[in-house]
């Protein structure tokens, strides 16, 4: 193609494209790129305002299009008309070639003579052949121009399909077409409602997954692109939400109705299908273990149980054969007893004889029973990788109780009951930080991601918040921690060494926890959060041991599984600890660290974030002195200076500092008046 002739066509698009929207045109788009052979991976929309991106696209589309493939696409008003009129033509021309093929060619010319003096033509025009031979140049002819001036009506009247008495082959050949014809029928139904199904698809996945993030989307349709054995017609490199619909719209090719539900459950259809699940696990313990329990003992145990859950007892089954009876008492028990070895305690108490004695005294609900009933109940975590070796309890240094708590038994760990919590989370901390409103979606979308992976336990990955003093690193991380309702240790390891802060062992005088497992005995759980400071002035190779070393080992999980504790001489499980580092200068940072973390760049506020870290400043300032946050007011003009003097420190500290001088100052003026 020349250079004139793609110009052509590129000012052809654009005009004519001029009402067409952009959707559609990356569909057309991936259409021809696919029909050419090449992947459609240019697309990086964050960069293009929507004119850009639409004379990139055209840009690009008038590589894949000819003059007349633009035409026949995009056609103005007078060219529809003519392609109406080719197109009812070639109609005409299939049905002849299909059912006239074997008329003589006189009949063809007869007829089509007789149409054209109906039609006030000159009869004359039609080409002569002069020898009488009957060709197929003249039958092409004919039927060419019978096509065009006959409608498809008068057409089927004046070609009638065959009839029994006619020839057997022709018979055969006409059954041939009739069958292509109903196939073809059929195969544009199929596409129909193929294509009727996807619209729902798409309408049902758009706002199911309206909370969902667009990374989550675009992964998930690349892993569906994958299974289909494609590839990508389009390569999101930088994606924001202008992409949901697009990727939306090519993930419903991929889906049905039933993948969208199972993949974006509602709240309840979540909790219903994992009431199924358990409700399975223990039928199908019933029907394995309960086999030699009477009948009438299986109401006796399910009436019991209903007792106590202040619910209606179940009737004897007295019109019910035994089998059907046994059948039914399994379904109700099953939806009493969520948990199969729960079940299991209560059949050992009735073989037993005892179950009567031990609920006695029960309450009416305990918080086990609630728990399973919700499917609540927490998981429990060994803190000692093996409890059974751990002995060495020096008497001169005893461990500490609270450590010996978490050595002693199994604790739990902080986790997330649904998404609701995440929102308002971000809705709140997004107000607090203004500026770093992109790191607090970055790390929630994390737990986000594990929550719908069927992950509950808070699990957040080692994070590095790099930015210049006064940003609010720490402080972000610790709010974070704390609205997720994680106990926080926080530590500066500016100047520290490592024995300091990963523990001395209990046979020396000078003997220490280590900051893991002191924030694991102070939080009680397993995933307890750290925040470790100014990593980026930890001394190097100090003889008492280098932090970032022992650090680098405690941020690789399957190190951290088995992480030897100097202080319990024992390996511990340090792998769920919920690990944030703040540095000022990242290029003073260690490079094994930087590759263990995800790391976040806090920007430094400017004045349109006055106002919320303001309203942030205040509310924890009332907090500390015990008064309502509208005691404090800051007239328009301390607003005014606030953030008048912001560009010159870019700094939350700084700010903070002068908030509290000038509600100290209308304090003291208060009282002076």
């Amino acid at each position: 193609m020349s250079d004139i002739e793609y110009e052509s066509i590129v000012r052809m698009l654009k005009k004519r494209t001029a009402q067409i929207s952009i959707k559609d045109l990356l569909k057309l788009l991936k259409i021809r790129a696919r029909v050419h052979g090449q992947p459609c991976d240019f697309v990086d929309r964050q960069f293009y305002p929507d004119e850009k991106f639409r004379e990139l696209i055209i840009g690009v589309l008038g590589n894949y299009m000819t003059m007349h493939q633009v035409q026949s696409a995009f056609p103005k008003i007078n060219e529809r008309s003519l392609i109406v009129a080719k197109t009812s033509k070639q109609r005409n021309l299939n049905y002849l070639q299909k059912n006239a093929k074997n008329e003589a060619l006189m009949y063809l010319r007869t007829v089509l003579i007789h149409k054209m003096i109906d039609m006030g033509i000159e009869p004359d025009l039609i080409e002569q052949t002069g020898d009488g031979e009957e060709d197929d140049i003249d039958r092409e002819m004919y039927l060419d121009q019978i096509a065009e001036l006959f409608t498809f009506d008068e057409i089927k009247a004046q070609f009638r399909p065959l009839d029994d008495d006619d020839d057997p082959e022709l018979r055969w050949m006409h059954d041939a077409v009739s069958d292509f014809l109903k196939k073809s029928e059929e195969s544009r139904e199929e596409k129909k409602k193929k294509k009727d199904d996807q619209r729902k698809v798409e309408s049902a996945l758009k706002w199911r997954s309206e909370g969902v993030e667009v990374h989550f989307l675009h992964e998930l349709l690349l892993r569906k692109v994958k299974d289909a054995g494609e590839q990508p017609g389009i390569i999101f490199e930088e994606l924001d939400e202008e992409d949901r619909d697009i990727i939306v719209s090519l993930l419903s090719g991929y889906m049905s109705i039933e993948d969208v539900v199972k993949t974006f459950p509602l709240k309840k259809e979540r909790v219903l299908r994992d009431k199924r699940k358990r409700m399975k696990r223990v039928m199908s313990y019933l029907e394995n273990n309960a086999g030699d329990i009477d009948v009438d003992d299986l109401r006796k145990i399910a009436n019991r149980r209903l007792l106590h859950l202040n619910r209606e007892e179940i009737p004897p089954a007295y019109d019910q054969k035994p089998l059907l009876a046994r059948k039914d008492y399994y379904k109700r028990l099953a939806d009493i007893y969520y948990d199969a070895s729960d079940m299991h305690e209560y059949l050992e108490k009735h073989r037993n004889g005892d179950s009567k004695s031990e609920e006695k005294d029960e309450p009416a609900i305990s918080l086990g029973d609630f728990l399973d009933q919700e499917g609540l109940r927490k998981q429990t975590y060994d803190y000692l990788t093996n409890p059974d070796q751990y002995s060495s309890v020096n008497p001169k240094n005893p461990v500490p109780e609270r450590v010996k708590y978490i050595l002693t038994r199994k604790i739990e760990a902080v986790e997330l009951l649904d998404l609701e919590k995440l929102d308002a989370v971000q809705k709140k901390l997004s107000v607090k930080y203004p500026h770093a409103t992109n790191v607090i979606e970055g790390i929630l979308g994390g737990i986000r991601r594990g929550f719908r992976f069927g992950r509950r336990m808070v699990a957040i990955r080692p994070t590095l918040l790099v930015g210049a003093p006064g940003t609010g690193k720490s402080a972000l991380a610790e709010d974070l921690m704390r609205a997720l309702d994680i106990a926080t240790t926080r530590v500066s390891v500016g100047g520290m060494t490592g024995t300091n802060l990963f523990g001395v062992h209990a046979g020396y005088s000078t003997s220490l926890p280590s900051i893991v497992t002191t924030s694991v005995a102070n939080a009680r759980v397993i995933n307890p959060g750290l925040i470790i400071d100014e990593v980026d002035k930890t001394p190097k190779r100090s003889v008492n041991g280098d932090v970032i070393d022992t650090l680098l080992a405690l941020l690789e999980p399957n190190e951290a599984k088995t992480w030897y504790e100097p202080f319990l001489a024992s390996n511990v499980d340090a792998s769920h600890v919920n690990w944030f580092m703040t540095a000022n200068q990242i290029d003073m940072v260690d490079t094994p660290l930087i590759s263990r973390c995800d790391v976040y760049r806090v920007e430094q506020p400017d004045a349109k974030h006055v106002g919320n870290l303001v309203k942030s400043i205040v509310a924890e300032y009332a907090s500390e002195v015990g008064v309502d946050p509208r005691f404090f007011q800051l007239s328009s003009g301390d607003i005014q200076y606030l953030e008048q003097t912001m560009p010159k420190h870019k700094s939350v500290r700084v700010l903070k500092q002068l908030v509290r001088v000038i509600l100290d100052e209308h304090e003291q003026n208060s009282f002076d008046a």
